[in-house]
């Protein structure tokens, strides 16, 4: 089937010839002439000049005299109109994105040639208009009739509706106060430089048109001042029009993809016959429509839809195209396609924002933003943002191991703020942890962060894409840094970062390839004017295809569609008609859309245009659900034998090797033997965090810390006495000594211990309290309900040996505190923050996983304290912080001792016993608070 533009080609030269060559040609966008070329090229005998090309915007832009400018620059020169007409003393940051929105408002209302002065009517002359309409359409009578009646009702907020309200009044004089500066400059947003333009020429000052004809081709919703133009050079019979579209839909009375065609065909005439353009009616199409519960699933189905479509293997462009409304598609769908295909064109572009360069500067950004909030030291930065920039594979790629090893500092100091001395281990890093002095000065600092990034790529490693990254958005850097010195304006921290991410978005990367072989990747805009015989559109999805997120406007949507400005009908309009026109001419036709749910739970929906051709047009449409089997691993259980390596590592705890078994490992034996072995064989470290707030495990470091550091000067001493009291007594020396737990765990990065306000918020403030309340029960305890002692030990490191058959095996333990009682009897003391779970059991069932682990700890110190000191009687305790009670433990008297140390040998024999394999728990309780639970997958 002869496509579209192949068709324009063979009319134009047969009625034109080599005058073609004197001809200006006028496409929608730049891409079109490329492809016109090609399907020209192959019409021509002998060598001709090709046509002048532009898109209209060009086309504007080259009979305007005056410059376009950017939007930055726009939006200051907006701002100092607005100072001066408003008198506010607003600052240009908080400005921006109000300017922003206002000069979008300004390029419609010139683009659709729209009267300023009757758009922004004085609200003080609404009785006025009442009484004299006649200037105004019906259409625009009812719009504004309906929105003042509307606004008026408005009780809530008086503050912004007085604003609001003023600042409509003066809206128009700001629009032309605004015009008149930029026109004195010479430049222009793109809607000024066309309205001027018609209004020259309703003025009968036209620009020059040196063409002997303007050929206009592919166009379909029009701006007025296109409108205008078109209608210019057509009465002055020096203007060709090509429409393209389908009888199926310009024929239909309600259907939205002909919506803006049918007036302009009969407006201007088109120059192909009726005949090209029934192609719904009468070619074959092959219709799939797949719903597919995944985002990337719909790229994945592209190894199974492709391959068909291109056999045999052909080299032409207008073969195959894959259309992406969503650009976020982009990585997913060039992962997916087969290899057998050798020539891809990505006419979209590669966009700058997916890529890794892209990404770390956005993380600066975030470590920037957060630095400018304090009012503090700005020199010492939030451990988050350090770490993700740490982290991030092009900062790991160009600092070797320095990255790696701060982290891990980090990591194991648990470090809240670092100092950006620390971070300073080589230039890069110097400069990512070094802020500019000023807002202005971040692109220059950003600038200095490409260039560091690439010779610091030593061994080449950097992709290419990331290379022409850096040089793509070193260049942008340039120019925005060379425009900002012409705006004498103070730029806030949050404006500079917007303004670089606004920079960022819109850049891409030109892929290599020939646009004119092979399959072609698109944005749906992109496809304009261009055919294809097989067409594949993924995300036909309502919200994406169309979009339902209408521009920001200050221009209420009744007075936009009174005045004929565009509204989301409109864009719903263009979206339709841009998805029937790529259909019209192709065979292949395969559809795919999301239907899984999405955040909110419900089913993404269909697109409106799927449901119109399964349900308005005649044709046969193949609907296909696809779904992925989910498939399980079967789960099987771990073993691992002690090898001679393994049994090698264990005698680590001999009498003559470098370790020692303490309860701690006993316990994760008894737990899981694997996790024994993961954490004390293999030695895999449990996965590391920074921990902000305190949990049950901190509460008792802290706990632990304080009461340390509060009864070490009571050892040796006779308790209670005086000094225990007035302990309790000091309202200070408690909460500083806890205070100063916290600051010595979190590791605060001055060192001071009035952290207050950074650590005891929240969650830490709770735990706070409750360490300082427990402190002072345990004081309470031993003021009054005891008979004197003497306090031996606080954190009391022992060690001791224990015979297993013929092996010495070492045992190590810390003691949180050690009593000798008015009788001799020495009394060891286990504090605990939890509360009781132990059940009397059969010294035999002492050793069973799920109970008694706090009992056989106490068992152990208890035989470790009598190998040391042997005929003394011990007394060991847990002490149940939460609940205040002090609870004996059983089995400590000698008998029973005695079998506890006959089970404690059968136990740890199992342990070395080498045809014993370290297997999983049986018990899932133990899985759910096991770090390696991710290993075992269970």
């Amino acid at each position: 089937m002869e496509k579209f533009l192949e068709l324009v080609a063979q009319d134009l030269y047969d009625k034109l010839g080599e005058k073609l060559s004197s001809a200006h040609v006028i496409f929608p966008s730049r891409r079109a002439h490329l492809h016109f070329n090609y399907y020209l090229s192959r019409l021509i005998q002998k060598p001709l000049w090709t046509p002048r090309y532009a898109s209209i915007e060009d086309f504007f832009r080259e009979l305007s005299s005056l410059h376009p400018a950017d939007t930055l620059l726009l939006n200051y020169l907006l701002y100092k109109e607005y100072k001066k007409i408003i008198h506010s003393e607003e600052s240009f940051s908080s400005f921006y994105s109000f300017g922003t929105i206002l000069l979008a408002d300004f390029d419609n209302v010139d683009k659709y040639l729209v009267n300023p002065d009757q758009l922004y009517t004085n609200l003080k002359d609404l009785k006025e208009i009442e009484k004299n309409f006649d200037y105004l359409t019906p259409e625009q009578r009812e719009a504004l009739s309906s929105y003042w009646n509307t606004f008026t009702k408005i009780k809530t907020d008086k503050q912004h509706h007085l604003f609001f309200l003023q600042l409509w009044e003066n809206l128009a004089d700001i629009y032309h106060s605004f015009k008149d500066t930029l026109r004195k400059d010479g430049i222009a947003y793109s809607g000024m430089m066309a309205r001027d333009i018609i209004e020259k020429i309703k003025n009968n000052h036209p620009p020059a048109f040196p063409s002997e004809k303007y050929i206009f081709i592919g166009f379909n919703a029009l701006t007025r001042c296109e409108e205008e133009l078109f209608l210019f050079l057509h009465q002055q019979k020096k203007a060709l029009f090509y429409w393209d579209y389908d009888e199926y839909y310009l024929s239909h009375p309600h259907h939205e993809a002909g919506y803006f065609l049918k007036t302009y065909i009969k407006k201007f005439p088109n120059q192909l016959k009726e005949d090209h353009y029934k192609n719904f009616s009468v070619s074959q199409k092959n219709i799939h429509v797949y719903a597919i519960p995944s985002v990337t699933g719909q790229a994945k189905i592209l190894s199974s839809l492709l391959p068909p479509l291109l056999q045999p293997e052909t080299e032409r462009w207008d073969k195959t195209v894959i259309v992406l409304p969503d650009e976020q598609l982009l990585l997913p769908v060039l992962y997916s396609l087969p290899e057998e295909i050798q020539n891809v064109n990505i006419t979209m572009g590669y966009p700058v924002r997916f890529s890794a360069t892209a990404g770390l500067i956005k993380l600066y950004l975030e470590l920037y933003r957060h630095a400018c909030k304090k009012t503090e030291d700005r020199n010492v930065f939030y451990y988050k943002y350090v770490c993700d920039i740490l982290s991030h594979p092009l900062v790991k790629t160009c600092t070797g191991n320095d990255s790696q090893e701060i982290l891990s500092s980090i990591l194991t100091e648990n470090k809240i703020y670092i100092p950006a001395k620390e971070l300073h281990k080589n230039d890069l890093l110097t400069h990512l942890f070094s802020l500019p002095a000023s807002p202005p000065e971040l692109p220059g600092h950003l600038m200095k962060l490409c260039q560091l990034l690439l010779p610091a790529d030593e061994e080449n490693s950097l992709h290419d894409i990331e290379k022409e990254t850096l040089y793509v958005l070193y260049t942008t850097l340039v120019k925005f840094k060379n425009l900002l010195q012409k705006i004498e304006e103070t730029f806030s921290a949050d404006l500079m970062i917007r303004l670089v991410l606004q920079l960022v978005q819109p850049l891409t990367l030109p892929f290599e390839g020939e646009p004119l072989k092979g399959m072609q990747i698109m944005g749906l805009l992109e496809t304009r004017t261009l055919d294809f015989d097989n067409v594949i559109i993924l995300s036909v999805n309502e919200g994406i295809l169309p979009k339902n997120i209408p521009p920001a406007s200050f221009i209420p949507y009744n007075l936009r569609k009174g005045f004929g400005l565009p509204t989301i009908e409109h864009q719903d309009a263009i979206f339709a008609y841009y998805f029937y026109r790529l259909l019209q001419r192709a065979s292949n036709i395969h559809l795919t859309y999301n239907c899984e749910n999405n955040k909110d739970g419900l089913p993404n929906e269909i697109s409106r245009y799927l449901l119109q051709l399964k349900y308005e047009s005649h044709l046969t449409i193949q609907e296909h659900p696809v779904s992925y089997p989910i498939t399980f691993p079967e789960k099987r259980n771990i073993e691992i034998q002690k090898t001679e390596t393994i049994r090698q590592i264990l005698k680590k705890y001999y009498g003559e090797g470098n370790d020692a078994l303490s309860p701690s490992a006993i316990s994760h034996y008894l737990m899981c033997p694997l996790r024994f072995y993961f954490h004390h064989i293999a030695g895999l470290k449990e996965a590391e965090e920074i921990e902000e707030e305190a949990d049950d495990l901190i509460l008792g470091i802290i706990f632990h810390g304080a009461m340390e550091k509060l009864y070490r000067h009571f050892i040796n001493k006779e308790l209670p006495n005086n000094d225990l009291k007035t302990l309790l007594k000091n309202k200070q020396l408690i909460p500083q000594t806890v205070r100063n737990q916290f600051a010595e765990y979190f590791k605060h990065h001055n060192g001071k211990t009035s952290s207050d306000q950074i650590f005891l918020q929240g969650k830490n403030l709770i735990v706070y309290n409750v360490v300082c309340k427990y402190i002072k029960k345990v004081i309470e305890e031993d003021l009054t309900n005891h008979s004197s002692f003497t306090l031996q030990a606080v954190e009391k490191e022992c060690n001791a040996t224990f015979k297993v058959n013929e092996l010495n095996i070492r045992l190590t333990g810390k003691m949180d505190r050690i009593d000798c009682l008015e009788d001799g009897t020495i009394r060891i003391i286990d504090y605990k923050t939890g509360i009781s779970k132990e059940k009397k059991e059969s010294i035999e069932k002492l050793f069973n996983e799920k109970i008694n682990h706090h009992w056989i700890q106490m068992l152990i110190y208890t035989l470790m304290w009598k190998e040391k000191h042997p005929g003394q009687t011990i007394y060991p305790c847990l002490y149940y912080l939460r609940n205040n009670t002090v609870q004996e433990v059983p089995f400590w008297e000698e008998e029973e001792l005695k079998k506890f140390s006959e089970q404690l040998s059968l136990f740890i024999e199992e342990m070395f016993n080498p045809e014993i394999p370290f297997r999983q728990t049986a018990d899932p309780d133990q899985c759910s608070i096991c770090p390696y639970q991710t290993i075992c997958d269970r």
